[in-house]
């Protein structure tokens, strides 16, 4: 997982998912981010032919130990393309 901060200065923090839904994903990384902060993330989903893009809004941060951190991002703006993959992901991963 890709995610690109604006501010204070342009960045990309790279990460891994922990969780996915149709609203948001939940991304760990050993760096910071902002609550409330916007921010664009990029995933590829399995058997996707592209990244998957969205702009997010930091929802919240847990602090594991270790240091790692969890931030649960919120999508903004996923396009609708990108939400049908993403649904059809999670309808295939939780199928029994």
């Amino acid at each position: 997982v890709q995610v690109r901060v604006g501010s204070p200065k342009p960045t990309t923090i790279f990460g891994k998912s922990r969780d996915l839904s149709d609203g948001g994903i939940l991304v760990e990384t050993n760096q910071t981010l902002m609550l409330h902060d916007k921010v664009v993330v990029s995933f590829l989903i399995p058997g996707a032919e592209r990244m998957i893009q969205s702009e997010s809004l930091v929802m919240r941060e847990v602090v594991r130990p270790g240091g790692a951190r969890r931030y649960g991002l919120k999508f903004l703006s996923l396009g609708e393309e990108d939400q049908g993959i993403v649904r059809e992901f999670l309808a295939g991963s939780t199928a029994t």
